[in-house]
């Protein structure tokens, strides 16, 4: 029987994946088999294959999605700031209305809440957190670069 296997990395990455097997517990062995050694948390096996997301069944497919494991982190690291205001204030730089940094990698713009390490020096353990955490979910280093007391832009380097 074919079992669609939902996943989710620590890395934020998602999608399903269809395998064959006898019993829900043997197509999550053979989903995580398949995978490798990438961290994954486990959200279930439906009967039917095609439920829920589309089904990948090239894993390579699966990609992060850096905004979002952003927003995920900057609320953990910065809790006083109310989610709906970091939604607001994070930009893939295409889509930022400043277009203050079109070749980074992200935009965040601070007057939602969020701290300028420049100007607020004890939150630089927080905002060395955040480039940790998302140089993981990408893959290779990033940074924070402030562009003004108002706006700061993640890079690759």
């Amino acid at each position: 029987m074919k079992y669609n296997v939902r996943l989710t990395t620590l890395a934020y990455m998602r999608g399903n994946i269809t395998v064959d097997a006898t019993d829900p517990a043997e197509a999550e062995k053979i989903a995580i088999q398949r995978i490798g050694d990438v961290e994954w948390q486990y959200d279930g096996v439906c009967d039917q294959p095609g439920q829920g997301p589309e089904v990948m069944e090239i894993l390579g497919d699966l990609k992060p999605t850096l905004r979002d494991a952003a927003i995920d982190i900057l609320a953990k690291e910065f809790p006083y700031v109310s989610r709906v205001n970091i939604e607001k204030s994070v930009f893939t730089p295409e889509n930022d209305p400043g277009e203050w940094s079109p070749k980074s990698l992200l935009v965040v713009h601070l007057e939602s809440g969020l701290p300028d390490v420049i100007v607020h020096h004890s939150t630089f353990d927080n905002w060395d957190r955040v480039e940790k955490a998302l140089s993981k979910v990408w893959g290779k280093s990033v940074f924070f670069e402030s562009i003004n007391p108002a706006v700061t832009a993640l890079w690759e380097g």
